[in-house]
């Protein structure tokens, strides 16, 4: 399964050919992601989110066509959803025009989303006052558009249809094109939302995704309180209660049996019942949030005529809101007006242009671990823009989506290696340029470096050291492992680096290469290791039926990404044989 979403002469992205942007490498386990979206200043990054955002939004001719571009344009924006064995399509065109269809499916099946040349032709004699005669001279109509046609003159009282013939009386032909255009619209629209059920019902995600743009919505300590008699008003109290998937009438109905019978245990089991709630919710914040030895507890109090919501430390002290710091107000806010959220789910995205931008580093890094947890709990996807390395994490550079600027067109990268044959220069310039920051806030230059042959080996790798909890050892892919320049790429990067290849011909000649070298890389070829010898590539580390998870004669990134991504399922099903292989290979290379 994956979903990529493809412009298409839209601003400055697609300009000659489709650009696309992965959202899923593979949708098992879950389809909630974390991308990050990296880029030099004025490169396209803003037209990409823009971009994406315009599948809910929908496009505008004028704004979003290309301004460097003179010929005729036609920016369209695609979603494509695709299983093994079927494929959808939901497309954005300017004017409201949207279109959804199974790609299997013949052509001539797919959703009119607007006119044919044949209907604009008979639009033109119909307007005529000899209209009988001259539709008859016109190419005959048929399928779907004469079905349309026929059910929306029947429909308007202004138009007849009589025997066979259209006759339309004292209307111009423009304002019959228009309104037909916009009878064809709603039928579209019709078409779409019968097949993003169909989608839904047989996969379990809608074609079309809900799509949000996440804008903080600050609270001050005066929203925390509130009379009973404003509480429907109090956007604050809207969210804490959508947060506990309480609704306000049920706590309006407590207060209405309050006053009738004058017993204050209505108000004192309401207290009880929300704070259980809470207490839930107060956890999953502190797990966020934990930066030092404090812990912080939510309570709401219901009084005769208030209710208040506190925030205090784990010993009880209140903590005022508005005199907290700046990251601490923003991770509140982040999270109350996140979980609020109840209508978006597996499937659905959150965009975050430049999140975080107040938090200090270890802020920055729980905040990214955090989207990275509850997208693949909650099966949202989270794209966030950002030029801070601290929402990078080096184990998971299948997140990252690069956006270059080649004169005026931009250029989307989904999945790169660490050095590549067509280039010579230090293959860290598109992310440390991106990030505007040196190599050393990237890449820790105390903890281990190996590079590895591609980045399927490099997230078979990821996992298992994850898994054996070395979290100090660092991989990176490269690519190119015979290219004659690697050996001087690599120590570009880092100082007595280490490679780790494969036992066959390619690594031989990376071996060969290094031979030559001054400044020598420490290769490790990955059959001379002791309790490896007869594995040739990564892949031989796999025994049993454990190769079916790695049967792939591509060396599948996507295979690969979501072996990664859903690590923790697949490993209770791996024999101790193949965990065993991977810990003496993980164990050798942290002591190289």
């Amino acid at each position: 399964m994956e979903r990529k979403i493809i412009f298409n002469q839209y601003r400055n992205l697609g300009i000659d050919k489709p650009e696309e942007f992965l959202l899923t490498p593979d949708g098992k386990g879950s389809w909630g992601e974390l991308i990050v979206v990296i880029g030099g200043n004025n490169v396209g990054k803003s037209n990409v989110l823009d971009g994406i955002l315009a599948l809910e939004k929908g496009l505008d001719a004028d704004r979003d066509k290309p301004d460097f571009v003179y010929e005729e344009t036609k920016p369209h924006i695609k979603l494509i959803l695709s299983s093994e064995k079927k494929s959808w399509s939901y497309v954005v065109r300017p004017g409201g025009i949207v279109n959804a269809y199974d790609n299997n499916s013949n052509t001539a099946d797919k959703p009119k989303y607007t006119m044919s040349k044949e209907m604009g032709e008979f639009l033109d004699a119909a307007a005529q006052p000899t209209a009988k005669q001259k539709i008859q001279q016109q190419k005959p109509i048929t399928g779907q558009e004469r079905q349309h046609i026929e059910a929306y003159l029947k429909s308007n009282h202004n138009y007849h249809y009589n025997y066979g013939h259209y006759r339309i009386d004292e209307t111009s032909r423009t304002k019959l094109s228009k309104e037909f255009n916009s009878y064809l619209k709603i039928i579209a629209r019709d078409e779409v939302k019968e097949n993003n059920q169909k989608v839904l019902d047989e996969i379990g995600i809608p074609l079309i995704p809900d799509i949000i743009e996440y804008k903080e919505k600050p609270f001050s300590q005066k929203d925390m309180m509130t009379p009973i008699s404003n509480i429907k008003k109090s956007a604050f109290f809207a969210k804490i209660f959508n947060v506990m998937d309480v609704k306000i009438d049920y706590v309006e109905r407590c207060y209405e049996q309050f006053d009738k019978s004058n017993n204050r245990a209505h108000i004192g089991n309401l207290n009880t019942e929300m704070n259980k709630k809470l207490e839930i919710i107060t956890k999953q914040f502190n797990k966020m949030y934990a930066f030092d030895d404090n812990e912080y507890k939510f309570e709401i109090t219901f009084e005769s005529d208030k209710v208040f919501f506190a925030i205090t430390y784990s010993n009880g002290t209140p903590l005022n809101i508005d005199r907290q710091s700046t990251g601490f107000k923003w991770f509140f806010n982040f999270y109350i007006n996140t979980l609020n959220e109840k209508d978006l789910g597996s499937g659905d995205i959150v965009i975050m242009d430049e999140p975080a931008t107040n938090l200090h580093v270890r802020g920055m890094v729980e905040l990214r671990n955090f989207l990275k947890e509850y997208a693949q709990k909650s099966g949202i996807t989270f794209i966030l823009s950002t030029h801070s390395p601290f929402l990078i994490d080096a184990d998971y550079l299948d997140e990252i989506r690069i956006v270059k600027k080649e004169e005026e067109k931009a250029k989307i990268i989904n999945q790169f290696t660490l050095t590549s044959v067509k280039d010579s220069r230090d293959t860290l310039f598109d992310i440390i340029g991106s990030l505007t920051v040196g190599r050393h806030i990237v890449l820790d230059p105390n903890n281990p470096l190996i590079f590895v042959e591609g980045i399927t080996d490099y997230n078979y790798l990821v996992a298992f050291k994850k898994y054996f909890e070395k979290d100090d050892l660092r991989f990176l892919p490269v690519k190119g492992i015979k290219d004659k320049k690697l050996i001087e790429k690599l120590l570009a990067i880092k100082k007595d680096p280490i490679l780790l290849v494969d036992g066959d011909e390619a690594g031989k000649i990376a071996v060969e290469q290094n031979g030559k070298k001054r400044n020598k890389v420490n290769i490790v070829k990955l059959n001379e290791i002791v309790g490896l010898e007869s594995a040739k590539t990564i892949e031989d580390l796999f025994t049993g039926k454990d190769k079916e998870l790695v049967e792939d004669k591509n060396k599948s990134y996507k295979s690969s990404c979501a072996f990664k991504k859903n690590f923790a399922n697949i490993v209770k099903e791996l024999s101790q044989e193949t965990i065993d292989k991977f810990r003496i290979l993980i164990d050798y290379l942290e002591l190289v």
